[in-house]
């Protein structure tokens, strides 16, 4: 969490440690990286959501970190403060836009909502509210055009991409708490 840690693969030896902590980085402290972006990943680099601290006003920030592992280098793009929670980020098919759903606020003040990005330019598109339910998960279509929120309850609630508007609600007839979600053609 605190640090990169570089191992050989042949001893599995520790062989460097790259603090996070204290990263070498103009402007940023307290790195924290998330887990790797399976959608967005290269051979050779790690991409990751990132938590960092404004060294200026000391404001927790977040956005796309990219790690080259061959040469140890870092390229962060910044997005915006970061919010109180996030639920992962959906990548679409052809890697240009991506989603997640965040909270903001305590239980009876909480706000959810969609946020849309442009990962070319880093930048935060589009913000949707919806209802907030006391726990819920989030996904997104395999076209890239649907996203869904689901889980604590009896329905599916299928959003639409382009406008994070609500399209339909299915309700399922029993209690949806389970962590994942198939959808049949």
């Amino acid at each position: 969490r605190d640090n990169v840690v570089v191992l050989d693969t042949a001893t599995f030896k520790i062989v460097d440690k790259i603090p996070l902590a204290k990263p070498d980085f103009p402007g940023v402290l307290e790195v924290g990286v998330g887990p790797a972006l399976e959608s967005l990943n290269e051979p050779g680099y790690y991409t990751s959501i990132f938590n960092a601290v404004d060294s200026s006003v000391r404001r927790k920030m977040f956005g796309i970190a990219r790690f080259d592992l061959n040469n140890r280098e870092y390229q962060f793009s910044p997005i915006g403060p970061t919010p109180d929670g996030m639920l992962g980020l959906e990548v679409t098919p052809d890697r240009k836009t991506a989603y997640t759903v965040v909270t903001n606020g305590e239980y009876g003040t909480r706000r959810c909502e969609f946020w849309s990005f442009d990962l070319a330019r880093h930048q935060r598109t589009m913000t949707g509210e919806f209802p907030c339910r006391p726990r819920f998960s989030f996904s997104m279509s395999s076209s890239g055009k649907e996203l869904y929120i689901y889980g604590a309850g009896f329905q599916i609630e299928v959003y639409d991409a382009a406008t994070l508007k609500l399209k339909q609600t299915t309700d399922l007839q029993n209690d949806v708490t389970m962590a994942g979600i198939v959808v049949a053609p």
